[in-house]
């Protein structure tokens, strides 16, 4: 028998889960699971990102040319202020294609990989990519 709560396809936010996590024993969990059964809204991730925060806030290192012909070309494309197609492979959407303009590329202190922070006509907003998983770059014309 499986349990109830691994059937429900709601994603919580970290935010809200560490509010629960003092009490999640016995009581604590039932109010945690009879609340997501009766208002999952209060269980939705916000679309504020404000969680990302302490992400933005971390040093970054400028990237103006590297020997990784993805990373080299992101930071040409910046320089010129030219839109470029990518297809970017971050879960649950696998191979999309994306047109953005590559703001910035940098590194984070602390962190392994390198960053492209670019305007996603997608999205119609600022995204900040990890370029090793940005298999394929298209110039548009």
């Amino acid at each position: 028998m499986s349990h109830p709560l691994c059937h429900h396809p709601i994603m919580i936010s970290r935010r809200t889960f560490l509010t629960f996590v003092p009490v999640l024993t016995g009581l604590g969990f039932s109010k945690m699971f009879t609340t997501l059964q009766n208002e999952p809204r209060k269980f939705i991730e916000p679309d504020d990102h404000t969680e990302w925060d302490w992400w933005r806030q971390l040093p970054r290192i400028p990237v103006t040319s590297s020997a990784d012909p993805n990373t080299n070309t992101l930071c040409r494309a910046a320089a010129e202020k030219r839109l470029v197609s990518i297809l970017y492979n971050a879960a649950p959407y696998l191979g999309v294609e994306r047109r953005i303009l590559p703001l910035s590329v940098f590194k984070v202190e602390g962190y392994d990989g390198t960053y492209v922070h670019a305007f996603c006509t997608l999205r119609n907003a600022e995204r900040t990519f990890r370029i090793d998983r940005i298999y394929r770059i298209f110039n548009v014309s």
